[in-house]
């Protein structure tokens, strides 16, 4: 399954055209586009740019997610990404916020955070 490391949103896109997709094969992606329009597994890059953003303003991106009833950010957990293993489609990749840190890590058996995103934009 080819991606990208910059294009999250492509991506999701590309899991979601998978015949085996509805099964739950792609769970992560499924849990993100199951909120609705718009909302996608970010890719690598997409999460490094998130991780360069909240740099040292982690505690108030937190206490913000709080009061609005949402769930806070583990930094040093590996979240999902939409990107894929290159060479064992069994493998997908995990990126960690609090250094851009990676690893790959078998799909069907390593639980791991999710985090959607979603466009936004602002006019």
């Amino acid at each position: 399954l080819p991606n990208t490391n910059a294009d999250g949103l492509g991506n999701t896109a590309k899991l979601q055209a998978m015949p085996n997709y509805a099964a739950g094969a792609y769970p992560a992606a499924k849990f993100c586009t199951d909120m609705g329009e718009g909302w996608y597994l970010p890719s690598r890059e997409e999460v490094k740019v998130m991780s360069d953003t909240l740099k040292g303003i982690q505690a108030e991106v937190n206490t913000y997610l709080e009061a609005l009833g949402g769930t806070v950010l583990d930094f040093s957990a590996y979240y999902w990404v939409s990107n894929q293993h290159a060479t064992d489609f069994t493998k997908a990749f995990t990126m960690r916020l609090r250094d851009k840190g990676a690893a790959s890590y078998a799909k069907s058996t390593t639980p791991r955070p999710v985090r959607a995103m979603k466009t936004i934009n602002l006019k």
